[in-house]
């Protein structure tokens, strides 16, 4: 929105145009008033001959001739030229009503169609009250508009999401969750190094984890120190922790599932669960910084993961007898593969961290009630490989319905300004004729030994 203000172009005392003007004045004193000649009379009537408008009483008026379009630059320059002000023309009431429609689109936040019609305001107002008001309205509504902002409720503000995206800092509730998980972090750290180490007394086991889960937590405080994360980092931290330690479970299972092979060692094992959760944070936080997200893209980016991951594991379980190898394995290929379509698909879907979690509620819900029902019905006869084919029926009509149920729930943009639809109308922040010459108004300010001379206008 441009700013009013007013700025002196030139001050300089001008002495000699006082002395000039009072010369000027006092020789129109001294001079004698000029006598204005007699206004001739009348001419007389012609004799017997009655006057025109008693002649033809009854004949009709000329008709007047056609008003040319209306132009109201014209109107104000013969305004100037009569010697009266454009400020006292009449608004006339078609402009009025076209003003009342453009302010209620601007009050209900359509900013690019009110600037289109403050706009064409501008070029039909007739005087200069009525021009300002146009100009400044389509001003404000150029501004709002380009700035992609809407307008929203006070006590909508109360919502944490609210304030924390339009702020781009994370949300309390996501920062909770970083809390917690970092304290299941610190947990399994102490485990990593009991493993390692296989303390001999309980104060050695205890106390390095009192002393690791202490310094996981002090991270989170060091990293949200200042301004604060930004908004859904924490969110994709706790994702990626989990996609890192899914990835570790599975492969571990893998390699100890297969025949003929000697099962990882202890040490080897929680070492490769700590490191790939380690991994994950790391990269989950610097994706999340680096790229921008929300904490409903980074928790959906995790569970289609995961349920990626448990659908092809345990299809492939229902379809290949005693298959548990070659399940781990297709499911740790779909965690892979799903982690690659949640980053892909995260942006269009941006959906709320509640729709993913409620999602991922109807997906365990399912899977289990399928389950249970099977080994209800089945009773004894129940095989492991169709309890994984029912299982994995189960969890997909889960999610089906979960998705379904969730249609409705609004999205959780990203603070960023999109760009603006090429079919909607643009609105004109500089019209061809809003010149500099247009805006600029000469100033003559007398003073005791002088006069300041200056310019001003709207800038």
């Amino acid at each position: 929105m441009r700013g009013r203000r007013q700025h002196t172009l030139l001050r300089a005392r001008v002495p000699r145009v006082v002395l000039g003007a009072t010369l000027l004045a006092s020789g129109a004193l001294a001079a004698p008033p000029a006598l204005a000649a007699p206004d001739p009379p009348p001419p007389p009537l012609a004799p017997n001959r009655p006057s025109k408008e008693l002649d033809e009483p009854d004949r009709a008026d000329p008709p007047e001739p056609a008003s040319a379009p209306h132009d109201p630059a014209r109107t104000i320059d013969a305004a100037q030229a009569s010697g009266t002000s454009d400020l006292l023309a009449p608004t006339p009431p078609e402009w009025a009503h076209k003003y009342a429609e453009a302010r209620t689109k601007l009050l209900t936040g359509e900013f690019a169609s009110a600037a289109v019609l403050f706009a064409e305001l501008e070029t039909t107002a007739v005087n200069r009250v009525d021009l300002a008001l146009a100009r400044a309205q389509r001003s404000l509504a150029d501004d709002w508009s380009a700035r992609n902002l809407t307008f929203i409720r006070r006590q909508d503000l109360a919502d944490p999401s609210v304030t924390s995206r339009a702020l781009d800092r994370r949300s309390t509730d996501e920062l909770v969750s970083l809390y917690t998980n970092s304290v299941l972090y610190g947990i399994g750290s102490a485990i990593w190094l009991g493993s390692l180490t296989e303390p001999k007394t309980a104060a050695g086991g205890i106390l390095p984890g009192v002393a690791l889960t202490a310094g996981a937590v002090g991270t989170v405080l060091a990293l949200d120190s200042g301004r604060g994360l930004r908004y859904g980092v924490p969110q994709s931290i706790v994702s990626g922790m989990w996609i890192g330690l899914e990835q570790a479970i599975i492969w571990t299972l893998w390699h100890n599932s297969r025949e003929g092979r000697p099962d990882l060692e202890t040490k080897t094992h929680s070492t490769i669960l700590w490191g790939l959760s380690s991994v994950g944070a790391v990269a989950g936080g610097v994706l999340g910084e680096t790229l921008g997200t929300t904490p409903g893209r980074a928790a959906w980016v995790g569970s289609t993961a995961f349920w990626t991951g448990a659908l092809a594991g345990f299809a492939t379980g229902g379809v290949v007898e005693n298959a548990t190898t070659p399940a781990l394995a297709v499911a740790g290929i779909g965690l892979s593969a799903g982690t690659g379509i949640g980053l892909l698909s995260a942006e269009s879907v941006s959906p709320s961290i509640g729709r993913v979690r409620l999602i991922d509620l109807s997906g365990v819900l399912g899977g289990v009630a399928a389950a249970a029902l099977y080994a209800a019905a089945a009773n004894r006869e129940s095989t492991a490989q169709a309890t994984s084919g029912v299982t994995a029926l189960g969890i997909a009509g889960g999610l089906a319905i979960g998705w379904v149920a969730t249609a409705g729930m609004p999205k959780d943009a990203l603070r960023t300004r999109e760009p603006k639809d090429e079919d909607e109308p643009k609105a004109s922040a500089q019209r061809e004729d809003d010149t500099l010459a247009s805006r600029v108004r000469p100033l003559l300010l007398p003073q005791a030994s002088g006069a300041m001379i200056g310019a001003g206008g709207t800038f």
